[in-house]
């Protein structure tokens, strides 16, 4: 497997061939070769840590029936996206572990939001969000089809928003939609400014420079995308929220940086990914900072 290849674990559900589908049609996007891997799990995992092995005819049932759903993800893979090259693996371990060790040498991971077995009602769960948190490459959870609207964009000025930012720019580009970028500076109400004594001078500044930020990150960006138009949303609100609803206007995808401050601090393992990752009406991407 190349460093270039776009992974999706998969296990037969629902939430899986919607991941399958859009991994396929975004390795053709990126021009990668697109890698399905299914993991079978050789033991029970118990109490306070202990675990118990199953048996050996267990085990060939379970890695069959793991074999049977690889080979049907590959087929929809295949007719998804004819032109893409397809390969699979099938492994011994635990899902979100064996998806965080390929993402190692991966382009991209794509997870659907949740498998067999999830409480009904809950979009992510345990091995998507595990797999968001810790992978090496960057992760798309796919939770619902996507629409056909903009790729949209939290950015606070941090590096790794900045990566953010080029991912996003880049999946418009290459789905030939525009790009929503948003900001926002202050999840206080501004009706309670004065109370707080913060001037309305302090508040028009901190308004403007908001502004500012986005307006110099999108320019710094925009030169290398000619063909993607722009539009921001800069406001004095819940950055979970803003992000929720510029997503519900049908974007085809929801680009998240992995860390990030000021109102998107622990963007990625706190409340406002949470959030994010569990009511967002499109697929979600996680940028990650690069290494080295």
């Amino acid at each position: 497997m190349s460093k270039s290849a776009v992974i999706v674990g998969v296990d037969g559900s629902e939430s899986s061939d919607q991941a399958v589908v859009w991994a396929a049609n975004t390795a053709r996007l990126m021009g990668r070769e697109l890698v399905v891997v299914g993991v079978y799990e050789p033991q029970i995992g118990g109490y306070a840590g202990s675990a118990m092995a199953y048996t050996g005819d267990l085990i060939t049932m379970l890695q069959k029936a793991v074999v049977d759903t690889v080979a049907a993800s590959v087929q929809l893979a295949r007719e998804t996206a004819p032109a893409v090259q397809v390969s699979s693996r099938v492994v011994a371990g635990t899902p979100t572990s064996v998806l965080n060790d390929e993402s190692a040498d991966a382009a991209l991971v794509v997870v659907g939001s949740r498998g067999r077995g999830a409480v009904k009602g809950l979009i992510a769960g345990s091995v998507s969000t595990g797999v968001a948190a810790h992978a090496a490459s960057p992760v798309a959870v796919i939770a619902h089809t996507p629409g056909t609207g903009p790729v949209v964009v939290g950015i606070d000025g941090s590096e790794i928003s900045d990566h953010a930012l080029t991912a996003a720019f880049e999946q418009a580009s290459l789905r030939g939609t525009g790009l929503t970028v948003v900001h926002t500076w202050t999840d206080l109400a501004t009706n309670t400014f004065g109370g707080l004594g913060i001037t309305d001078d302090l508040v028009q500044l901190s308004r403007d420079e908001a502004h500012k930020l986005v307006a110099d990150r999108v320019t710094a960006h925009a030169t290398d995308y000619p063909d993607v138009k722009v539009s921001t949303i800069v406001a004095a609100d819940g950055p979970a929220h803003q992000l929720l609803t510029a997503a519900g206007e049908g974007a085809q995808l929801l680009v998240l940086g992995s860390r990030g401050r000021g109102g998107f601090t622990g963007l990625l393992l706190g409340s406002v990914s949470q959030t994010v990752l569990h009511h967002a009406p499109s697929p979600v991407l996680i940028v990650k900072t690069p290494v080295g």
